[in-house]
């Protein structure tokens, strides 16, 4: 997944769901800004490294779902700031 990409579909985007396809690469930060986006679902993939600084305040992203990863280091506080 890159920004580009991302970044196209985060105008309107609700849910983002690519849950079980066994990505590996890091989580890109862009993920975390994608406006309007309620739910991402990036369980069961083999995402690595940290977790990405979620903006604060995000009163959008309501379900994040991030087990079966192999995911590293600190969790971001403001993760704590999800509806």
């Amino acid at each position: 997944l890159t920004d580009t990409l991302l970044g196209s579909w985060s105008v309107h985007m609700k849910e983002l769901d690519i849950s079980g396809n066994l990505l590996n690469s890091t989580i890109p930060a862009s993920m975390f800004t994608m406006g309007s986006l309620e739910i991402l679902d990036l369980h069961g993939n083999s995402f690595r490294g940290s977790i990405p600084q979620i903006p604060d305040p995000n009163e959008v992203m309501t379900y994040l779902a991030l087990y079966e990863n192999d995911l590293s280091g600190q969790i971001p506080t403001t993760i704590s700031n999800l509806k």
